[in-house]
């Protein structure tokens, strides 16, 4: 560590390398027997190989409304010059030759944007069309070719962000002009200069190209086969767009910033003391690199989603630079461990941004099917991963709402895919939603995905059990998932009690009532603002006095006095699962004891100081933040003496205690059932457990007799079963009708 902090602070600055372009030279094909032959039209074409010339003054000629022989063309720009490599190279060269490609500012900027001449002819069913690049000069030539998607020849996939405000440029596809954006022409060339660069000469997959995108139905048709061309690559190249914010940089170094990341991770955990710079000075030196790194489009988009889950294996391409996805994976992921954005965020990007960006690089990785064989990429990702997945789609940007189904169709379950079949593209967006969550709760027996309704903005003219999947959901921990193993509504004994009906506009299923909300400790700690605070940071004033309060109200129902603590008021903390071993091997109470004691040390130190005028060291009086960072550093000193075990569980009790709190207050019944609520939950909500549910739910009564859903709960000692087989304490069996 030592040496790490010293390098932080005394690094020698390397030089910046010289990437200024390359002089133009001159390029004039000779035309080959058999072609065309050069006329002196020609002469202001010249630098165009021959075969295209008759295609560029037929053009001209429409657009002018002349005769070709009544033309003159003194000369033609087309600002699109490519590189040549040589026949011997090196990997040094190979890499210089990629760098002028890209730092060629004339790249891929044409300004006659040619018409598109070229006629798609039908495309075979179970085909795809994959594109070979063709010989190098002043405009990309290539050819299309369509192959059965059964057993297809080597290709490699691009997964890139459309951009609706690209200029429209031209290339030229078997030998016809071939309007494309200019993303796709600075990723051809990319591709190609990397395919010169590892002497490879495989098929290329673009959608923008390689779909007929004025055809709906061989779009329609190509959008539910992403699966099988994605899986069936040999490579994904993520195509991050063209060098910027010191990109190229942030690639090459990738490996030494995960290194120093995993380091302060490392004495963070054995309690060894960082320099307080250490923070800024990788921020100030490189951090932010990755920030802006991170910030691109491509890691926002929803599109990207599926064709990333699919690929054999995922290349990150970023102008000239390359890098394997998994090492992003594993620097987000020592990033999420450190818990903090402030050693990557530039200035501009939220944490919170940067936060939910880094997640969903690890969450995806986490869904990937990489090994995945043709037959099981067919039926899709298994249930409990696409509802992870509908989840996290919710965050990633869209150009159009119904996107947020059809981007998912590739990679969800067989039983989804045939069934939303019949309605895509047919209905308006908030009844194809309808459509989307009445066949995931058909296909979900214990109607996890129910919990997925609440949205940040749930329009009126949206059943209140349909998921707005153009919106986030509320800030809120997730219980409605296989991992917590709540089994509420679940009983051999109640199974014959199930009883449901599904229609896009209502949902009805029995259940029972537990009780009525009577009082809530909103949640003030572990809320969306806070989500990046460090573990070690918990023990704070906000989390001191949320748990004061929550502690005050099982106190006043059970009628205990002030000293008197009430045990299970620790497990409800830990969103406690009968069905699995107690937490923290079942000293989670020793664990809270250690954690109160924390945040007790901390409130003491600013009491002293603020009331009582204890003295801070002046290094610390002349900070503006002094006084905090004191106590903090009070907390520290104290954490830093507790052995080896007591430190580990006052770790896992507050790691457990914000992974189950987040964005939950805290709350009770009129029967006296205590738990964790929802965000929305208002005094007066109707607490229920529905037949073959996993988790207690809050309805809201409406004045028609039918039930708004607000969310789902955690209540103490019910999320096992444990109301299935009581008569007394709760309400009788009832169809609830949810709208």
């Amino acid at each position: 560590m030592k040496r790490l902090f010293n390098r932080l602070r005394g690094r020698d600055k390397e030089p910046a390398k010289d990437v200024s372009p390359p002089a133009r030279t001159s390029f004039r094909p000779q035309a080959s027997p058999g072609t065309h032959v050069c006329t002196s039209l020609c002469d202001g074409i010249a630098s165009l190989p021959p075969e295209y010339h008759e295609s560029v003054i037929a053009q001209l000629s429409t657009a002018l409304g002349q005769t070709p022989g009544e033309l003159t063309i003194s000369s033609i720009t087309l600002k699109n010059p490519r590189i040549v490599p040589e026949e011997t190279r090196d990997i040094e060269s190979e890499l210089e030759e990629r760098r002028n490609i890209e730092g060629n500012v004339n790249l891929a900027r044409m300004p006659l944007a040619l018409p598109t001449t070229y006629k798609y002819p039908p495309l075979p069913k179970g085909h795809a069309r994959f594109l070979r690049l063709g010989g190098l000069g002043p405009h990309p030539l290539a050819y299309l070719e369509s192959h059965s998607l059964e057993n297809p020849p080597p290709y490699i996939a691009i997964s890139y962000c459309w951009d609706p405000s690209s200029a429209r440029r031209a290339m030229f596809l078997d030998s016809n002009s071939f309007s494309v954006s200019e993303t796709v022409l600075e990723v051809l060339n990319q591709v190609q200069a990397s395919q010169h660069a590892t002497n490879t000469k495989q098929l290329l997959w673009i959608d923008q190209i390689c779909i007929n995108q004025g055809d709906p139905d061989e779009k329609l048709d190509q959008i539910y086969r992403m699966g099988e061309i994605y899986s069936k690559a040999e490579k994904v190249f993520i195509w991050l767009g063209p060098t910027a914010n010191n990109s190229d940089v942030a690639l090459e170094n990738m490996g030494r910033m995960l290194d120093e990341v995993l380091a302060i991770n490392q004495a963070i955990l054995s309690r060894q003391d960082i320099p307080d710079d250490t923070v800024a000075v990788i921020n100030a030196d490189h951090g932010k690199m990755y920030g802006h790194l991170l910030s691109r489009q491509w890691f926002r988009r929803l599109w990207t989603v599926q064709e990333a889950l699919l690929a054999r294996k995922l290349v990150v391409m970023c102008g000239y630079r390359e890098v394997d996805f998994e090492l992003l994976v594993e620097l987000a992921y020592q990033l999420l461990m450190y818990g903090s954005m402030d050693l990557i965020q530039p200035p501009g990007i939220s944490g919170e941004e940067l936060s939910t960006v880094i997640t969903g690089v690890f969450n995806l990785n986490a869904l990937r099917l990489p090994t995945a064989s043709p037959d099981e990429v067919l039926k899709g990702l298994e249930m409990d991963k696409f509802r992870s997945l509908v989840t996290e789609a919710r965050s990633r940007q869209v150009t159009m709402p119904d996107d947020r189904v059809f981007a998912l169709m590739g990679v969800a379950p067989r039983q989804v895919r045939e069934s939303m079949a019949a309605v895509t593209g047919k209905v308006p967006t908030f009844q194809l939603y309808a459509h989307f969550t009445k066949c995931m709760l058909e296909n979900d027996p214990e109607w996890y995905f129910l919990s997925s309704a609440p949205s940040k903005d749930g329009p009126s003219s949206l059943p209140s059990w349909v998921p707005n999947l153009n919106s986030q959901q509320p800030f809120a921990s997730n219980f409605a998932q296989a991992s917590y193993g709540f089994s509420a509504g679940i009983s051999p004994e109640t199974r014959h009690l199930i009883s449901r009906s599904i229609t896009t506009q209502e949902l009805t299923a029995r259940g029972f009532r537990l009780g009525t909300v009577e009082e809530i400790i909103p949640q003030i700690a572990f809320t969306e603002e806070n989500q990046n605070m460090k573990l070690h940071e918990i023990c704070g004033d906000a989390t001191r006095e949320w748990d004061q309060n929550s502690t005050r109200l099982c106190q006043e129902l059970y009628q205990l006095g002030p000293e008197q603590f009430p045990t299970f008021h620790v497990n409800i903390l830990q969103a406690q699962s009968a069905a699995k071993p107690p937490p923290l091997d079942g000293r989670a109470l020793e664990a809270y004891h250690l954690f109160w004691t924390c945040c007790r040390l901390r409130n003491e130190s600013l009491r002293m100081i603020n009331q009582q005028g204890y003295v801070i060291p002046e290094h610390y009086r002349n900070l503006p933040d002094g006084v905090d960072r004191f106590a903090d550093r009070a907390v520290t000193v104290w954490r830093n003496d507790l052995s080896p075990d007591d430190y580990g569980l006052l770790l896992g009790f507050t790691s457990t205690m914000k992974l189950a709190c987040s964005g939950r207050p805290y709350m009770c019944t009129d029967t006296g059932r205590l738990g964790l609520g929802c965000p929305g939950v208002q005094v007066g909500d109707i607490v229920c457990i529905l037949y073959g549910t996993t988790v207690p739910y809050v309805l809201r009564q409406r004045s028609d007799g039918s039930m708004e859903f607000v969310g789902d709960a955690y209540i103490y000692n019910a999320m096992n079963g444990e109301w299935l087989v009581q008569r007394d304490g709760k309400g009788p069996d009832e169809i609830f009708r949810i709208r």
